[in-house]
């Protein structure tokens, strides 16, 4: 109440408090549009922190700025010296997202945030330093992040220094120190801590095995700390009937953590109402979970959500919709999405030429004698759908009548087909096919490779007429 009170006489940090209760759902109803509303208000008021929560929460898709606008908002805040967006900025251009992918620039901003001692920095840094399929990966620099900035008590890094203990990855297996570390980041109450604690005493690997103990961690990293993942993997306890309590308690659990903006837990409740496993199948909430987890950055979420595109199981949505999801995915870890969206770019553009030869006032056929370009003539004139024949025995006036699309592919590449209907005003009528290929051995990059040189009409099987846009 007090917070609505300050909110009102526009006092901006009142403003951003409350969105924050709202956003989280506590002590109110959880309302993540509300909470933008109010961050706008705070943004608008010159408040940095909800300029900074503005972007974020378009990003995670609340709101309706486009992904390069919010993301745009982190480049000047953070050339404004703010070190939570240039943190979120690295991040953005490491997965593509807003920017053309770029992990050099990617790797500098984090470097350069480090260096003013923003820890969370220097964690993602370690994290980058540690993939060895990053090009600037230096593992030894990067134990040395996680190590000094665990020391100054930065949970992630903690917590990913214990991991790297305890499977003896780029350090000396040492399972004590690595139980130690994820013991005492639990008790200082940090929720990965006691997430990963729960999963030593469920797994009984590096401790004895207690599922009484795993389920205490778990309820206190989900239900004290706001740990989405101990939601979720409290509720998996309860899906495998592990826990006594039943399905219901464990679909319960995994929305919590969804709610908490765990991409795991979104997208294990997706498969759910995928497969209608537990509950009656919803591909439309499947979607909306599995593009809830994809605007948390898992690329596997990004390719089922367009995959239920593709298979028409969303309402309202168009195959051109799946595009931006594939795309996701393509640019993050799920290189089988670049494969699968292929045909499925051929057949959007393939759709897009069409529409826009329909909408276009103005086409001209001529004949094409680079020795005697006075003897060329104009053989047709197209407006939209009409079609007017100036010579030969089929001179007339026509109206273009589309009688649907249809699509090849093979080893070489993919084949479109256009059908169409010729109809004269005194009754003459043909049929003609429209062919586009593209090929996909030539030019593998369906944004840029398509349409490609070979394009042909063909009437009685025979081609009549090829051309390329070049000419």
């Amino acid at each position: 109440r007090l917070f609505e009170q300050g909110c009102k006489q526009n006092h901006m940090q009142a403003c951003v408090d409350l969105a924050d209760l709202y956003e989280r759902g506590i002590g109110v109803a959880k309302d993540a549009s509300y909470s933008l509303l109010l961050q706008e208000k705070a943004c608008k008021g010159n408040h940095g922190e909800a300029c900074y929560n503005v972007a974020r929460l378009n990003l995670s898709g609340i709101g309706n700025l486009s992904e390069k606008v919010a993301s745009i908002m982190y480049d000047n805040l953070c050339g404004r010296g703010d070190h939570r967006s240039c943190y979120s900025l690295a991040n953005l251009y490491a997965k593509g997202r807003g920017f053309e992918k770029n992990i050099e620039q990617a790797t500098d901003l984090l470097e350069k945030t480090c260096d003013d001692r923003y820890i969370p920095a220097c964690a993602q840094l370690a994290k980058f330093k540690l993939d060895s399929m990053n090009p600037f990966s230096d593992p030894a620099a990067g134990v040395a992040l996680l190590q000094s900035s665990c020391k100054a008590d930065d949970p992630s890094a903690c917590v990913q220094l214990a991991s790297l203990l305890e499977t003896g990855s780029y350090v000396s297996f040492d399972p004590q120190m690595a139980v130690d570390l994820y013991m005492n980041t639990c008790g200082k109450k940090q929720g990965l801590g006691c997430r990963a604690m729960g999963r030593l005493y469920e797994e009984g690997t590096l401790i004895k095995k207690n599922i009484r103990l795993s389920k205490k961690y778990y309820e206190t990293g989900c239900e004290t700390l706001f740990d989405g993942g101990s939601c979720a993997e409290l509720g998996v306890l309860y899906l495998k009937g592990i826990l006594p309590g039943g399905n219901a308690e464990g679909i319960k659990l995994l929305s919590k953590g969804c709610d908490l903006n765990y991409e795991r837990s979104c997208r294990l409740l997706g498969d759910i109402y995928k497969k209608g496993v537990y509950v009656a199948t919803n591909h439309n909430h499947a979607f909306e979970l599995y593009t809830q987890a994809c605007n948390q950055d898992d690329d596997h979420s990004c390719l089922l959500a367009a995959q239920l595109i593709v298979e028409d199981k969303v309402e309202n949505k168009l195959l051109k919709d799946s595009l931006p999801l594939f795309e996701r995915a393509c640019s993050g870890n799920r290189k089988d999405a670049c494969e699968q969206v292929k045909p499925i770019w051929f057949q959007h553009k393939f759709g897009r030429m069409i529409e826009k030869g329909l909408n276009s006032k103005r086409c001209v056929i001529s004949t094409f004698n680079e020795e005697d370009p006075a003897a060329n003539k104009t053989l047709a004139k197209i407006n939209r759908n009409s079609f007017s024949i100036l010579k030969g025995e089929n001179k007339g006036t026509y109206e273009a009548i589309p009688q649907g699309m249809s699509f090849k592919e093979d080893s070489n590449g993919s084949r479109g087909f256009s059908y169409w209907s010729l109809i004269e005003k005194k009754g003459k009528q043909y049929e003609f096919t429209h062919q586009e290929y593209w090929d996909t051995n030539q030019i593998p990059d369906p944004a840029r490779g398509f349409p490609a040189e070979s394009t042909n009409i063909i009437v009685d099987k025979k081609e009549v007429l090829t051309f390329n846009r070049d000419d």
